[in-house]
């Protein structure tokens, strides 16, 4: 692990001590602890004042320690503090704050989810009152190892990243422990720090360790469903291509889904929790495919098929040179589905469409009788079990997330004669007119 020399830094009540008299002075600052306070209070300036004042550090050294107390304090700055630090372990963990923004996004407070007459999840993410914590919670730290380092939390980050790669759940929850600090949340390093090793257990580990990384996110405190799910997507990106047709290739997720069903097994989310890793599973497994086909359909067990004909009829709407009708779309979609390609394994990683966008994101009045399952694991839509019906309805979904969307297509589905395909036309009109208005959600 990089390592950066270690230098004592006076104590932050020092800081708040010389504030007023660093703040008012004309002149340059003559010690390091009001050079930080400097700094500190260029922020609200903006970049051009900070980069100012960061000019005026005496050495590499002070430079560290200060923009590191930076990002502690302002996360949302870190994309252009990065480049200021030197290459090593503190600008490493800079950068990976850079990338996450739900450390300065608000959190997802919601209580537990009201009851449903329908089956399936009520909200299409998780906050972290859906997933409840674990004793990792009880974890003790000792303050006190980075204490002397230029960047302790840069130096408890690495440690901790560096145990959950060699599995020692426990040594990484140590230093996690270990960590205080975070603006007006004086445990967001520390719930940050859980996150990340839950990550990278499973990035490492695979389903070997996902048990104990759930054990992890359960120490994330408002990160707690943000975990689960990040977590969820590591695996499901493992799974081959659709177009896939042999069961040795496909035999690897089926022991992924195991493994994480087992992981669940007591818990009431279960059900939730399989049907997101089908939907991120099918989504990452379509977005590999070089070809359009049903093949995965012979090999996927029945709760993921439904999934599996969403994933494909956004990529067949997708793909599409113009916009098509209601029947034409689903005869087009049902085409893929019977076709069988047989293709070989490859390696082409797959990013799925980050840009899907949310228009079932929890219950309205009146549609908590409607079944429900996780939208290429970004949404929700309600299901049909007859297969031709789930089509349509996977066929509107698609049709509504095109740029523009397909208004004509969207407008068939309003008079079809299937009750779940008109509501499913009507919610997506609602909701695309919602978002144009600048409004959350129509009521």
């Amino acid at each position: 692990m990089d390592r950066v020399e270690l230098i004592r830094l006076p104590p932050s009540n020092a800081l708040l001590l010389l504030s007023v008299a660093c703040a008012t002075q004309p002149v340059d600052c003559a010690d390091a602890s009001c050079r930080a306070v400097a700094v500190e209070a260029a922020v609200a300036q903006g970049q051009e004042a900070v980069t100012s004042e960061l000019a005026k550090l005496p050495d590499v050294l002070e430079r560290i320690a200060v923009i590191s107390r930076l990002v502690d304090a302002h996360p949302q700055e870190a994309a252009w503090l990065c480049p200021q630090l030197p290459r090593g372990m503190s600008r490493v963990r800079c950068e990976s704050v850079a990338e996450r923004p739900h450390l300065w996004e608000a959190a997802d407070v919601s209580s537990q989810a009201a009851a449903r007459a329908g089956l399936g999840p009520a909200r299409s993410t998780w906050s972290a009152t859906d997933v409840p914590a674990s004793e990792m919670i009880h974890a003790r730290g000792d303050k006190g190892r980075c204490s002397t380092e230029v960047d302790p939390h840069a130096c408890a980050w690495g440690h901790a990243r560096e145990a959950a790669r060699l599995g020692d759940v426990d040594a990484a929850a140590t230093w996690c422990a270990g960590l205080v600090g975070g603006g007006s949340d004086p445990n967001l390093w520390r719930h940050e720090c859980f996150l990340v090793t839950a990550e990278t257990l499973v990035s490492t580990w695979e389903r070997v360790r996902f048990a104990e990384a759930m054990d992890l996110c359960g120490a994330t405190g408002p990160f707690r469903g943000h975990c689960v799910s990040e977590t969820l997507s590591s695996l499901a990106r493992l799974a081959p291509a659709s177009d896939v047709g042999g069961p040795l290739e496909w035999a690897p997720q089926m022991m992924r889904a195991h493994d994480v069903s087992e992981a669940w097994a007591s818990s009431s989310l279960r059900p939730e929790v399989m049907d997101r890793f089908w939907a991120l599973t099918t989504s990452f497994s379509v977005t590999k495919a070089e070809g359009m086909s049903g093949d995965a359909m012979d090999l996927l067990p029945v709760a993921a098929q439904p999934h599996l004909r969403a994933a494909l009829s956004h990529k067949v709407i997708a793909g599409s040179l113009e916009p098509l009708g209601l029947d034409d779309a689903q005869r087009l979609v049902q085409v893929v589905l019977d076709r069988r390609i047989a293709g070989q394994s490859h390696g082409s990683d797959a990013v799925i469409d980050s840009n899907v966008t949310d228009l079932w994101a929890q219950d309205r009045d009146g549609e908590a009788h409607f079944s429900a399952m996780s939208y290429l694991g970004q949404s929700r839509r309600t299901v049909a079990a007859d297969p031709e019906t789930d089509v349509r309805i996977c066929v509107l979904e698609a049709a509504a997330r095109m740029s523009p969307p397909w208004s004509g297509l969207l407008e068939e589905g309003k008079s079809d004669s299937d009750e779940r395909v008109r509501w499913t036309a009507v919610r997506l009109v609602e909701q695309l007119e919602a978002l144009r208005l600048g409004t959350n959600s129509a009521p």
